[in-house]
């Protein structure tokens, strides 16, 4: 089951002074294929201009986030990825395309039948991700590349998916920023 995740939120008071407006769990949590109910991703926040209009009294996690970033827009969130066995092996392509729809993300997955992973995906931003603890492999269209706890990526707009092998949820951050592609 995914764990939860303590956000603390800051603000300023009437006189400008700094305060803390939350201090909860987050409550944003798509679970996008029922039957991975630890595929899990819980959205901490989310923004809609660059530069930020700071709204610290008011949560944009009280709707819908999408999985990419809104023009000019951010995302923070923190996934959990179950062992891959788990449901991979049991999905069907409409349980994918139902996936796709919960996460408001069907114009990002790829359906080529020769994709290396059934939810390879693209989205239009510059991803930032950490792996916090466990271990998944980052798939590209012609490569894998295994990332353990403390490792980074940077994530250009490139294809991608994520593969969990080990007999544990993998828990990674990810910070998506809207960007332009050249």
């Amino acid at each position: 089951m995914t764990r939860s995740i303590r956000r603390l939120v800051t603000g300023h008071d009437k006189d400008g002074k700094s305060i803390l407006v939350s201090d909860a769990q987050a409550h944003n949590k798509v679970v996008p294929i029922p039957m991975a109910p630890d595929l899990a991703l819980i959205n901490l926040w989310q923004t809609d201009t660059m530069p930020v209009t700071i709204r610290a009294n008011e949560d944009p996690t009280n709707q819908a986030v999408p999985l990419a970033p809104t023009a000019n827009g951010s995302v923070f969130r923190v996934v959990d990825f179950p062992p891959d066995v788990t449901y991979l092996p049991h999905i069907s392509g409409q349980q994918t395309e139902k996936a796709w729809e919960t996460m408001q993300a069907e114009d990002f997955a790829d359906t080529h039948e020769k994709a290396p992973h059934p939810l390879m995906h693209c989205t239009p931003s510059i991803d930032y991700g950490i792996v916090l603890e466990g271990e998944i492999y980052l798939i590209l269209d012609k490569t894998e590349h295994l990332m353990k706890a403390g490792d980074v990526v940077v994530q250009c707009a490139t294809n991608h998916a994520w593969s969990n092998r080990s007999d544990k949820i993998c828990r990674m951050a990810f910070i998506l920023i809207d960007a332009n592609q050249k």
